[in-house]
C-alpha cells in the first residue's frame, strides 16, 4: 500500500482507498495513477506513460488528458495549484505529493522544512 494524504493505493488488489473507503476507479485510470505514484517527484513524459501502459499500441495522447482530468476530479486536485498531479506543458506529468510505503518508508517527500515544496520543473510551489 502506498499512501499519500488521505489516500491509499492498494497495489496488491489494484484499488484506491480514501479514509478507509474504497473508491471506484476503472483499470486504465488506476494504471495511470499507479505509474505516477510509483515514480513520484520526477517528470514522466507523455511518451513514457503511453509506452508503459500501452506497449506496442498506438494511443492518442488525448487519452492521457482525459484520464488526468478524471483522476484530478477523483482526488480533488486542481491543475492550477496541484497537490497530487502537476502538468508540465508539452512535457508530461509529475506526482508531487509525499508518498509513503505502507511500512512507513517515505518514497518521496516534496515538502521542505518551511512547508513549501518544489515542483518537478524546479520552481517553488
Amino acid at each position: 500500500m502506498k499512501q499519500f494524504e488521505d489516500f491509499g493505493l492498494d497495489t496488491a488488489n489494484e484499488c484506491l482507498w480514501r479514509n478507509g473507503e474504497q473508491i471506484a476507479l476503472p483499470p486504465k485510470p488506476y494504471a495511470v495513477l499507479r505509474y505516477l505514484v510509483e515514480n513520484p517527484g520526477r517528470l514522466i513524459t507523455h511518451d513514457e506513460l503511453l509506452d508503459a501502459l500501452w506497449p506496442e499500441t498506438f494511443v492518442q495522447p488525448q487519452v492521457l488528458r482525459t484520464y488526468m482530468l478524471e483522476l484530478r476530479k477523483l482526488l480533488g486536485d486542481d491543475a492550477g495549484q496541484p497537490r497530487f498531479i502537476q502538468t508540465l506543458p508539452k512535457r508530461g506529468y509529475c506526482f508531487v505529493a509525499q508518498v509513503v510505503e505502507g511500512n512507513g518508508t517515505r518514497l518521496y517527500g516534496f515538502f521542505s522544512e518551511r512547508g513549501r515544496g518544489t515542483f518537478c520543473g524546479g520552481g517553488p510551489r
